[in-house]
């Protein structure tokens, strides 16, 4: 597990610029966490990076390219700090993605889910 004060991570709204396509290519994670705005801190969707390949920057943002279908982002599969281990393989073989948000309680699961 990694602290969110450590994970890179961007807002919806950040504009696909050349120069920001090239920085996430440069970071090299596969996956980013996607939060509404840069004041939040609500991972609302998981942005999956190969998807910029062959992408074609036009200075819009993650949100409108994913509306246009340009690019790929996933709804994150949520845990809590006391899940077994067995129940977070079975999430993960479904294939729905392959990173998981930890947060402390169910209640935040369920305040997280109606953001995405």
């Amino acid at each position: 597990m990694t602290d969110f004060s450590k994970v890179y991570v961007l807002p919806m709204d950040t504009v696909l610029t050349q120069k920001k396509v090239h920085q996430i290519k440069q970071i090299g994670f596969s996956r980013i966490p996607l939060c509404q705005d840069k004041d939040d801190k609500t991972v609302v969707a998981i942005f999956l990076t190969k998807s910029l390949v062959g992408y074609d920057e036009c200075g819009e943002t993650i949100r409108q390219a994913y509306e246009k279908g340009k690019i790929s982002i996933r709804k994150p599969i949520f845990f809590t700090l006391d899940a077994k281990l067995d129940q977070i393989c079975v999430r993960f073989k479904k294939g729905e993605t392959h990173m998981g948000v930890v947060v402390e309680s169910n209640d935040d699961i369920k305040v997280m889910n109606k953001h995405v």
